[in-house]
């Protein structure tokens, strides 16, 4: 078994820029596949991909040891808040195989033992050094995506295409340094390249992606291996591609999708990448990480910024809804309906809390032990939302106490304000998570208390949500559903409506279907109206009068 590759510091490197251009890959493992393959590598999804640019080769250690000797590592402005506190934390200043000698100068620490530094081949590195250094290039720059890694494979040859050696992995000429072919990276020039011009797409170091884990649409987990790949879904770990030189099997393959959290860095390199225009990939509505996909959605398309607004805006409502002050929302002198629908959110955790201490036999025996699950919360002990950018929204926010946001005043001008959570709350209680409350696993877990709020008009199959509500709560736990049963067919289709209709002469409503649907699991407690006021702009307003239903799990 050959020990190291050779160094190939002899050879000067000049790592030129491709262009990509538009086109579109298909993302996901076929379900009859000849091969092993984890939950993940599952669902389909096809992706629009627009023209974009990237390094030729992996970048390489010369080309970081730029970014070194430029005081990269002491120069917080290249670093996301993440990578600064990482950076500060282990006292960084350089990649962690790199051994600091006397002279100034660097030794690499391979498997065996430290060498003279390898220039030529990749940079070793974790997440946040690697968009450090995309930071350090200048604008525009940044790592790879999933998808457009695909792109860079090129196209499957003809005669290949649905045989099994359309994977490289499973052909018996190794295309790359992986299946432990060396025990070290390579140069990173040492293989030919992919059909798209580029090298080491396959082995030699995994590279980063910009996208963190999720599921694919389409996505079941595997009843033998339930918490593989659904715990990661925590908008934490990042996408990583291609295999290493050590990746033998599935890890090698061109459907693996594994992860790791931003600051491993064992065996994981990265290409540079250049934004061609402004884009931002939509995954609000195409990701299904926790539970299986019944919106049928097998598009997802990178697309222009601008065309993002309206989530963004969306995003700026629900914050100021949770966390804007009552002369923020509602800046009129006015008394009645309006001031009684501020603070939606706190007054539900407040009916939430006080049904649970009023009606749960376990109240008193769970006192400070008690958990809480929120579904559809937005950016809001458990919280699990549809929408990815609300759970970031919510992360971000968990994690820095604070977060910026702008609110609509009149057309395009905007306000400043910021959501603050109290010092007196312990954020490290509460959980976010990305997942579909159509489809959870009845394993998901038990609560004391559970809310839905406003969610279930909002869903596309609500009565799949309303079937796994009994293996969320606990015997004895509470639960509060509000809704202002507002079926509209952009959210669910008129044949999954709860209520609202006709059946016959008989007019059907969803407190009655509610209550038949869950009676054989729940006792309803209470039921009242509780308004909901959302402001979209300095005069314009949502008013709402939710239906608040309270059970008890039987």
């Amino acid at each position: 078994w050959p020990a190291y590759a050779p160094l190939g510091n002899e050879e000067t490197i000049e790592n030129e820029l491709i262009e990509v251009p538009d086109g579109v890959v298909e993302l996901g493992k076929p379900s009859d596949f000849p091969s092993y393959g984890w939950d993940n590598e599952y669902g389909r999804r096809h992706v629009t991909v627009p023209a974009f640019r990237a390094s030729k080769y992996l970048i390489t250690n010369k080309e970081f040891l730029a970014f070194v000797e430029a005081g990269g590592y002491e120069t917080q402005k290249y670093w996301s808040d993440e990578g600064w506190r990482w950076r500060t934390f282990r006292e960084a200043r350089c990649p962690t195989f790199w051994v600091p000698q006397p002279d100034g100068s660097y030794k690499y620490r391979a498997i065996f033992a430290e060498i003279e530094m390898p220039c030529n081949w990749p940079a070793d590195v974790n997440q946040l050094e690697a968009k450090a250094y995309c930071s350090w290039k200048g604008e525009g720059f940044r790592v790879i995506t999933e998808a457009e890694w695909h792109r860079l494979r090129g196209d499957t040859p003809s005669e290949l295409k649905g045989q099994p050696e359309a994977d490289p992995i499973m052909r018996k000429e190794s295309i790359g340094n992986y299946n432990l072919r060396f025990s070290s990276s390579t140069p990173v020039n040492m293989f030919a390249p992919s059909p798209m011009g580029f090298h080491d797409v396959h082995g030699n170091t995994w590279e980063w992606a910009e996208d963190e884990a999720d599921g694919l649409p389409g996505f079941k987990v595997h009843p033998y291996y339930l918490d593989f790949s659904t715990p990661c879904f925590d908008g934490r770990h990042n996408l990583i591609m291609g295999g290493s030189w050590v990746s033998t099997g599935d890890q090698a393959s061109a459907y693996a999708r594994y992860w790791f959290r931003r600051h491993f860095f064992q065996h994981l390199g990265f290409r540079l990448v250049q934004t061609i225009r402004p884009i931002s990939l939509w995954n609000d509505r195409n990701l299904y990480p926790i539970g299986d996909n019944p919106h049928k959605v097998t598009e997802n398309r990178w697309i222009d910024e601008s065309n993002v607004y309206e989530q963004k805006k969306l995003i700026e409502e629900y914050l100021q809804l949770h966390y804007g002050r009552d002369d923020e929302v509602l800046p009129y002198p006015f008394t009645g309906l309006g001031e009684l629908a501020l603070n939606f959110p706190r007054r539900c955790a407040q009916e939430l809390s006080e049904a649970f201490k009023k009606y749960s036999p376990n109240a008193s025996a769970a006192a400070d032990r008690a958990t809480a699950l929120e579904l559809g919360c937005a950016v809001g002990l458990v919280g699990l939302d549809y929408s990815r950018a609300f759970v970031n929204a919510g992360i971000a926010l968990q994690e820095k106490g604070v977060l910026p946001y702008k609110y609509a005043t009149e057309g395009r001008l905007l306000a400043s304000s910021t959501a603050e959570v109290s010092p007196d709350i312990d954020r490290a209680r509460v959980n976010f998570m990305h997942g579909d409350a159509c489809s959870l696993p009845k394993t998901f877990g038990a609560y004391d208390a559970v809310l839905l709020a406003n969610l279930l008009d909002r869903l596309p199959a609500p009565s799949k949500c309303l079937e796994v509500l009994p293996h969320l709560v606990k015997p004895g736990g509470v639960m509060l559903i509000t809704s202002p049963y507002t079926w509209l067919e952009q959210f669910t289709h008129p044949s999954k409506w709860m209520g609202g209709y006709h059946l016959g002469d008989k007019e059907v409503r969803t407190f009655d279907v509610l209550k038949e649907t869950l009676q054989a699991d729940f006792e309803l407690l209470e039921h009242k109206d509780m308004p909901l006021l959302i402001r979209e702009h300095v005069r314009k307003f949502q008013l709402c009068v939710a239906h608040a239903t309270v059970w008890r799990r039987k």
